[in-house]
């Protein structure tokens, strides 16, 4: 009891004390808070003073083991000259941390950084935002991303874009010219600026050495001093010990275009502040800094951009643009650049060289030259496929355009269009400095023509006939090439049918040592191939002549022998009249070709086809004839495990079987899984076929199947070849270009508008039971193009149905369907911009048929144009 009492008594002193500290403690601190003197803050640029006022020894001594320290009188001279300072970095190299700017100069350095492209970690803090660090990327790959950084005060963090495909190629060029972008606005008001760059090596995983950052930095020198050639600037780098590395930024130029739109949308009162700013510091003041990230690709906006929006556009200047846009190659990235404002339409107009009409009567000749005065290299195409003969596209006006507007011409290629032997004349006299000319399908001219293009044009590299039709008159053409050398680099006459000049043709390989790519026609004799090889063993593309012809003592072994100096042959092509004896002449070149053409060679025994072909390792292109059978099939989709595009050809046009059904394809999609393109001729086809197809090679882009019999069921079940079809366009993401066969209802023509979001190209022939079929495809299939349909049950409805879509396609083919000259009309009232041409097989349409609407149209073509009905039309063609 004692001790419990005295425990009692001994607590509460305890207790008051502990509650009396609280009291003192909180009557102190709301003291110091109200009477404490205010905090002395030091000016920009000063080192923070420790309790003595004076920089701590470890900071000095961390200081002196910087890389810059090294450089410090180096540095701060040319600072001084020049009054400013850029430094270019990737996010976490070291610009702000370890540079000699942010120790010395300006602690409140404006800076911006970049969220990364992968998975996000736990951040780290980088200035006075977190920054996530992403994961290391393949080494194949190299930057997923761009991302562009401000130049403004303050910290920005950016947000990244969908991660955008690799090429697997570096993109300095594109990286030069993002740094432009930034640099040119900011610079083009300074007396001079020092370019310091920062790099890092291990966060991005994969890295050059330093030979290739030298590369790049004399690169990005170079260009700006070709932009701003007024200034000077000096360059500074680091000490070996630091890690001299540059990451590879890869960019695919397909995105290049958005990425300009998104620059051009989201940045655009950056480049008016900076301009302003400019225009107002003279001169800047000294340790003026300014940083920008290594070009990444930014899809946040930054918020001092959305302070300064204005309703004007503020464009870049046109030399960046144009030097930009020099490094887009593809057509369709042109023309969405010249979408973008008026500026960038008038430098794109300016700056292309390269133009591709893909319909001769979509614009007139004129239009074209008016739009593009700076033309190089023309590429025309003319008639469809299926249209009969006579039917038009001229390849006169567009020659006759390009010597009253294009003088300087180099390339002219025209595809499927009437070619005489004036045009090639006037061609040839008009352009004396043409390059290249390439007549794919083409007809109308004649050796004639050819001899005189040899004649003048002493500048051609190429020359290539393919697939056109050639009059034989004289045979002395080959010799027309100048003297004493030329500079052919391609030269393709594998259509003509007549006799060549086979002396001429070895003295014109003789005197064109640049040769790399030759195709013969089945008239050059055996013993002239061998010595042809033998002169130029450095060929890269061949089409052999004939293997009957020639075939004297010895030729058989002067071929090998000649063969076997061919180290660099790639693709092989020709084989005319070629029997299996012949095939272990050709065997040294298969460990190096990916392209092998074998679908003129029908007598040459399967066996000995399949011997060949799986000595071919690196093969990526095949094209053969059925009679190699499923089995030859098999062979080789466990052979060539590389092969991308696969041919497969009747080896009788007439017959209405064949050899090949659809375990061949199975077989080889299950042993290439590469596989891009396939154009197969089979006698059968089945849905699970088709299904295990689709699983096993997603990324077709093209897939065109024929069954000989067009309504042919599943070979199995006897269904409709619906759910195939749909899980080609399901799985297959890229798919671009798509041919049906088979028995095909309405079903299939759904699951395309469904899947087929990529689609450009489809062709259909004997499907479909309703209207409803070609309106999924018109209301699914956003991206189409052309779009051929023939002996199918579509239309009036089905074509009204698509009148939204025309405007953005290409063409429109439909042969043996409902449709009637009522659905034409109706059509071509609606929509002025189309030329809707009806052809029937005797004459045109005469005043009775006209005024019968439910007449049914034997063949209609339908094309975008912004010239008018053309005025060359036959008689049996109407317009409407």
């Amino acid at each position: 009891m004692g001790t419990e009492r005295k425990r009692k008594v001994s607590r509460e002193p305890l207790r008051r004390g502990r509650q009396d500290l609280r009291l003192r403690q909180t009557r102190r601190r709301r003291h110091h808070q109200r009477h404490r003197r205010p905090r002395r803050r030091r000016r920009r640029g000063q080192p923070a003073p420790n309790r003595r006022g004076t920089s701590s020894p470890k900071t000095l001594e961390k200081r002196h083991t910087l890389p810059m320290w090294q450089q410090k009188d180096d540095f701060l001279t040319v600072l001084h000259d020049n009054q400013a300072l850029i430094l270019v970095g990737e996010t976490g190299s070291g610009k702000h941390s370890d540079g000699i700017a942010p120790q010395y100069l300006d602690p409140q350095i404006h800076r911006s950084a970049a969220i990364g492209s992968g998975e996000w970690h736990s951040g780290f803090q980088y200035g006075v935002d977190k920054v996530f660090q992403p994961l290391p990327s393949s080494p194949s790959m190299g930057h997923e991303l761009l991302c562009w950084g401000s130049v403004l005060s303050g910290e920005s963090v950016f947000r990244p874009l969908p991660s955008l495909p690799s090429t697997g190629q570096s993109a300095f060029p594109s990286a030069t010219a993002l740094h432009l972008v930034c640099l040119y606005s900011f610079c083009c008001q300074l007396v001079g600026f020092t370019i310091l760059y920062s790099t890092t090596d291990d966060l991005h995983g994969h890295c050059f050495m330093r030979r290739k950052f030298m590369d790049v930095l004399e690169h990005l020198k170079m260009a700006i001093a070709g932009i701003i050639g007024q200034h000077k600037y000096t360059h500074i780098t680091l000490k070996p010990s630091y890690a001299m590395y540059y990451v590879d930024l890869v960019m695919k130029q397909a995105t290049l275009c958005s990425f300009l739109n998104f620059i051009h949308n989201k940045t655009r009162g950056i480049l008016h502040t900076l301009r302003r700013k400019t225009l107002t510091s003279t001169p800047p003041l000294a340790g003026a800094t300014a940083t920008l990230s290594t070009p990444c690709l930014a899809a946040g906006e930054c918020p001092c951009v959305r302070r300064r929006r204005r309703r004007h556009m503020v464009f870049f200047p046109e030399e960046v643009v144009e030097h930009i846009l020099g490094f887009l190659a593809s057509h369709r990235d042109r023309n969405a650049v010249s979408l973008v404002c008026r500026e960038w339409y008038r430098v794109e107009r300016l700056s292309r060289r390269s133009v591709l009409v893909c319909n001769c009567y979509a614009a007139r000749p004129e239009r074209v030259h008016a739009r593009f005065p700076g033309l190089r290299s023309l590429s025309v195409k003319g008639r469809p496929r299926f249209v009969p003969a006579g039917w038009g596209a001229a390849a006169r006006p567009w020659v006759a355009a390009c010597v009253a507007a294009c003088p300087g011409l180099e390339e002219l290629r025209l595809k499927r269009m009437v070619v005489t032997d004036g045009c090639l004349k006037l061609l040839a006299c008009s352009f004396p400095n043409l390059k290249s000319l390439v007549l794919v399908g083409c007809q109308g001219f004649s050796t004639d023509g050819l001899a005189t293009v040899a004649t003048n044009c002493r500048f051609m590299k190429e020359l290539d006939l393919q697939e056109s039709l050639v009059e034989d008159r004289d045979s002395r053409w080959l010799g027309c090439f100048p003297k004493p050398s030329t500079l052919l680099e391609s030269l393709n006459f594998s259509c003509l049918t007549g006799e060549v000049n086979s002396p001429a043709l070895e003295i014109l390989v003789a005197r064109s040592p640049n040769l790399r790519s030759l195709r013969l026609n089945r008239s050059v004799p055996l013993d002239v191939l061998a010595r042809i090889l033998c002169r130029r063993p450095r060929l890269v593309d061949l089409c052999t002549g004939s293997f009957v012809r020639g075939n004297i003592v010895g030729a058989y072994a002067g071929l090998f022998n000649s063969f076997q100096h061919c180290s660099l042959l790639k693709s092989l092509s020709g084989f005319w009249d070629a029997t299996s004896l012949f095939i272990p002449v050709i065997a040294p070149v298969c460990k190096n070709l990916t392209c092998l053409n074998l679908s003129s060679a029908p007598m040459v025994r399967s066996a000995y086809l399949i011997e060949f072909i799986c000595q071919c390792k690196k093969l990526q292109q095949l094209w053969v004839l059925d009679h190699i059978g499923d089995e030859g099939l098999k062979i080789i989709a466990s052979s060539c495990i590389q092969l991308q595009e696969l041919r497969v050809f009747p080896a009788n046009a007439n017959a209405r079987a064949s050899t090949v059904t659809e375990e061949g394809l199975v077989a080889i999609s299950a042993g290439c899984n590469k596989l891009q393109s396939v154009l197969y001729f089979c006698q059968r086809m089945t849905n699970s076929a088709l299904i295990t197809v689709a699983k096993n090679c997603p990324r077709f882009t093209s897939f065109r199947l024929c069954v000989l019999d067009p309504g042919s069921a599943d070979a199995v079940t006897g269904q409709p070849l619906d759910e195939g079809f749909g899980a080609i366009v399901q799985s297959c993401k890229g798919l671009r270009r798509l041919c049906l066969s088979g028995l095909l209802t309405d079903t299939v023509f759904l699951y395309i508008g469904m899947y087929a979001e990529r689609l450009e190209m489809l062709s259909v022939a004997f499907a479909g039971d309703t209207d409803d079929g070609m309106t999924y495809v018109l209301n699914g299939c956003k991206n189409l193009k052309k779009l051929e349909i023939r002996d199918s049950p579509f239309g009036d409805s089905a074509l009204l149905a698509g009148m939204h879509q025309y405007e953005a396609m290409r063409s429109l083919w439909l042969s043996s369907c409902n449709v009637t000259l009522g659905g034409c009309k109706s059509l071509a009232a609606s929509m002025a911009n189309l030329n809707i041409e009806v052809m029937n097989r005797a004459a045109s349409i005469n005043e009775a048929d006209n005024a019968n609407d439910a007449k049914k149209v034997k063949k209609l073509y339908i094309y975008r144009t912004v010239a008018g009905p053309r005025g060359d039309a036959p008689e049996f063609i109407s317009t409407f």
